[in-house]
């Protein structure tokens, strides 16, 4: 789960910058407030069986090296070379903890600062119609 408060600061809401100067402003400013449920990265990333969450060491590995992956529809990330090794040199349940965390950053990002409309679509109910 994650609960984050954006637009409190005037380099990332324009409407605080004119706050300043115009006092009519100063009550139409509204901070935003995301919440993201805890299983919005594992159905981003497809990495859900059923219910559970599966490892997802794979593709956090593969969007790691490659900085874009075609079975992700996020945008394309950039590591340097000294975390790819520092990532790619931990026991494999440490690697499980920072592909959670990761994955959380990244699903964030794309859907609540980016709206990245590729990651909203996939997370719509995809709905089978009987034939």
């Amino acid at each position: 789960m994650l609960v984050a408060l954006l637009n409190t600061s005037k380099r990332h809401n324009i409407a605080l910058s004119l706050a300043d100067n115009d006092s009519d402003h100063q009550a139409a400013i509204q901070n935003v407030v995301f919440f993201m449920k805890t299983m919005v990265p594992a159905r981003l990333f497809k990495i859900l069986v059923g219910f559970e969450k599966v490892s997802a060491i794979d593709k956090v590995t593969a969007l790691i090296l490659n900085g874009d992956s075609n079975e992700v529809p996020c945008s394309p990330i950039f590591v340097d070379n000294t975390m790819k090794r520092a990532f790619l040199s931990q026991t494999s349940v440490n690697k499980e903890v920072l592909s959670q965390s990761l994955m959380l950053v990244v699903s964030f990002m794309d859907l609540c600062v980016h709206q990245n409309p590729k990651c909203l679509a996939r997370l719509l109910p995809q709905r089978v119609s009987k034939s």
